[in-house]
């Protein structure tokens, strides 16, 4: 069903112009600043004031097919409605995401519509969606990250996934003449993947490709990236010209315990990575330190990582990671490990973002260590490589958990550096021809209580605004002003 009021009469007269800072007009322009925001629906009105008044001028949020059609044939799409409107009087560009399963047809939330009937359960979604609001100069995106495993159940496949976009995108090209397809929302630059998309066609499809380049370095280090993607494209669709979109990217912020975005020095991130991104970077362990659960958790099982020698040199984890049902769901699973040793003290070390190393000593006492493992597919393919040559490396990605710190400078500093990153990352983009970026810092998901600031990250409008949220909007209005 729709909504009494259908969004074709509600948002007859939308003209969607975003604010003077990169205003983006309606149609097919793919320019500006955009929030990405879970949930989005639960946004505030002080939410979607802090977004205009930092000077986006789009938001990028799910449309779940899920929440939509919850009865089989039947579209509700009230909630949105109402969030739409907001967004309209605010002068916010919807950029909106028609992704994920629904337990009508799919066995789980993230399976990938990859068979005919789920395939036409989900263009019947598209088309009601595109139906009611199509025509306006939304952004619409056909799923997210269908190259990660975690978000394309049971396994990312390129040949299904541009399948499924190429029926999608000719209903929105009927059903919302003008308004701009963005393709195919990679996890990274997954060069496979892509490579694989282009040539089964998805550029034919697309007005613009979007990435998510999330990394464990600087924000600068994407611009080589960008080249590369540019080429590829021109290589596979010479005679049209495609907008490169940063479709999500952020550095957690100042108060964020360890999550898989990589953010600022000291402020909890740890990627252990360099440069193969599943294998763990920091010191070369045998066996012999003892490491484990104390407590009983459940679906896990005792982890035993070998003993660590000092190293000057960083090497590779050994012997293996146990576990039982981890990451069931969800980016990340936080665990706490304890270490001791049987002899003389040792010093674990993990390499963080930016070449940091954090160094942690264990001795015969029992050594608390939070760590985030990060991504189902990674711990996935540890597996697999495991269980293959059980003597090689096991490779995983681990997050050390820095606790929050009462130091008001250190806080300070902190901000100080996740707003250099934000607009570094706005910096490197437009220098390397990425007119259009989303930016996605989270904040407090170890909260039991739900926030919608919690998905809005430098965004803080539970009180005053963050200083990387002063420093990014000073950066906007100057850019502004220069034209």
């Amino acid at each position: 069903m729709t909504t009494a009021l259908g969004m074709r009469t509600a948002l007859g007269l939308l003209g969607v112009v975003g604010p003077a800072t990169f205003a983006a007009p309606p149609g097919k322009a793919l320019s500006g600043l955009a929030i990405n925001v879970n949930d989005a629906i639960r946004m505030r009105d002080e939410d979607i004031e802090r977004v205009r008044a930092l000077g986006a001028n789009a938001v990028r949020f799910d449309l779940p097919w899920a929440q939509i059609e919850r009865r089989a044939g039947e579209f509700d799409f009230s909630a949105y409605d109402s969030l739409l409107l907001r967004l309209q009087a605010a002068g916010l560009r919807a950029y909106l995401i028609l992704d994920y399963g629904n337990l009508l047809y799919t066995p789980t939330i993230k399976t990938g519509p990859a068979d005919p009937a789920q395939r036409a359960a989900f263009c019947r979604f598209v088309e009601a969606s595109a139906r009611h609001y199509g025509g306006r100069g939304f952004i619409w995106e056909v799923w997210n990250e269908p190259d990660a495993d975690h978000f394309w159940e049971p396994r990312a496949n390129a040949a299904d996934y541009v399948e499924l976009a190429r029926r999608a995108a000719s209903i929105l090209r009927r059903e919302a003449p003008g308004d701009p397809i963005v393709l195919p929302a990679a996890a990274g630059f997954n060069w496979p993947f892509l490579e694989a998309c282009f040539r089964a066609g998805l550029l034919d499809l697309a007005d613009g490709v979007s990435v998510h380049p999330y990394r464990p370095g600087p924000p600068e280090t994407v611009a080589k990236d960008w080249a590369k993607l540019r080429a590829l494209v021109k290589r596979f669709h010479p005679h049209r010209h495609i907008e490169l979109i940063c479709g999500e990217w952020g550095y957690s912020d100042a108060t964020t315990p360890g999550l898989g975005l990589a953010s600022a020095p000291g402020v909890g991130q740890a990627i252990l990575a360099r440069p193969n991104p599943f294998k763990m970077r920091g010191y070369r362990m045998k066996p012999g330190l003892e490491g484990g659960f104390p407590d009983p958790l459940g679906g896990h099982q005792a982890v035993r990582l070998g003993t660590a020698d000092k190293l000057d040199e960083p090497g590779r984890a050994t012997s293996g990671l146990i576990a039982d049902g981890l990451l069931r769901g969800g980016r990340y699973y936080t665990v706490s490990a304890y270490f001791r040793t049987a002899g003389p003290p040792l010093e674990l070390r993990f390499g963080l973002a930016d070449d940091h190393v954090e160094t942690i000593e264990i001795d015969k006492t029992w050594r608390r260590v939070s760590l985030t493992i990060f991504a189902r597919h990674t711990v996935d393919r540890m597996f697999q490589v495991y269980e293959r040559a059980p003597n090689n490396p096991a490779w995983f990605m681990a997050f050390p958990q820095v606790e929050e710190t009462d130091s008001e400078a250190a806080e300070q500093a902190a901000e100080a550096e996740h707003a250099s990153r934000m607009i570094r990352i706005l910096e490197t983009n437009l220098k390397s021809g990425v007119q259009f970026t989303v930016l996605y810092a989270l904040k407090d998901l170890g909260s039991n209580r739900y926030e919608p600031s919690h998905h809005l990250g430098l965004l803080d409008s539970r009180g005053d605004p963050k200083e990387s949220y002063r420093r990014l909007q000073q950066w906007m209005m100057a850019r502004a002003k220069r034209g």
